[in-house]
């Protein structure tokens, strides 16, 4: 099982009181909710896009799981971040802690001989393929042979070679893969936040401010990414805000029968301190 769904792992804040976890979802067409639209006097789709904060508890959990058994959802992704409360946004400044770091490889990508460029409408730019540098068939072919045992064993190889310590989980998001690497010990950030009234000295002078651990583990997962980059790794969820599947959720991405969001891997006597993992990557 995932250690997502272990809820005596996940961190607390430093009141005692519950941290939240920020759950992404998109909404299938069929599910969609929909709302009147009194000038046409129709009931037109909402918005997509699903967004809700869940407590990390058992009963946070539950209210996750019946998201996933509902069925309603294209895709389900969870926040590897903590949050102090519900929030209206989900930016770096509302983290409250961190309990592990992470990798995510788009191998399935590694097989693509051109891949697709999204433009940008609003700026004119339309879609465009290109070569894929990352082309790697023979890497391709050996992970498309193993089953999902064989394949956690082949990234934990591929660390072992580069230098990077042994997971504590490799989840197969069913089109990748993703890798986390657990703390034993919770990293709180502590937020600096400008006082009423305070004004910037005058000229050009900045003031050297201390950095915090979410430019840390930011740095661990870009030097991690930089490792396995050609595995195609991700350069997005190297954000400290980033969000990645539900284990035992469905990715709809690849068939239209989906494939399980599932744990390959896990072995909890792979955990470092912050601190180590820190000197180590």
């Amino acid at each position: 099982l995932s250690t997502f769904w272990d809820v005596s792992r996940f961190p607390k804040n430093r009141d005692g009181s519950a941290c939240y976890v920020s759950i992404l979802g998109f909404w299938k067409d069929f599910w969609r909710p929909k709302y009147y639209d009194p000038l046409t006097k129709e009931h037109r789709p909402g918005n997509r896009v699903f967004r809700r904060y869940f407590p990390a508890t058992e009963e946070g959990m539950n209210g996750i799981r019946e998201l996933i058994d509902g069925n309603k959802f294209e895709a389900l992704y969870r926040s590897q971040a903590f949050f102090p409360k519900i929030r209206k946004t989900q930016r770096k400044e509302d983290i409250s802690a961190i309990s592990h770091a992470w990798l995510d490889l788009d191998i399935n990508k590694i097989g693509e001989k051109r891949r697709l460029i999204k433009g940008d409408k609003s700026k004119g730019l339309p879609d465009r393929w290109v070569d894929n540098d990352h082309y790697r068939p023979d890497l391709f072919a050996e992970w498309q042979a193993l089953d999902d045992a064989g394949k956690a064993e082949w990234l934990v190889q591929h660390c072992v070679t580069h230098e990077i310590p042994n997971p504590t989980e490799v989840v197969l998001s069913g089109g990748g893969a993703y890798l986390l690497w657990q703390f034993t010990d919770t990293v709180f950030i502590s937020r600096r936040r400008k006082k009423a009234g305070h004004k910037n000295p005058p000229g050009n002078f900045v003031p050297k401010i201390a950095r915090s651990y979410i430019d840390v583990i930011e740095d661990i997962h870009r030097n991690l990414r930089n490792r396995l980059d050609y595995l195609m790794a991700d350069i997005t969820p190297c954000s400290a805000q980033t969000v990645l599947r539900i284990p035992g959720s469905v990715n709809y991405k690849y068939s239209h029968l989906g494939h399980e969001c599932r744990t390959a891997y896990f072995n909890q006597d792979n955990r470092y301190s912050s601190d180590d993992f820190k000197q180590l990557v």
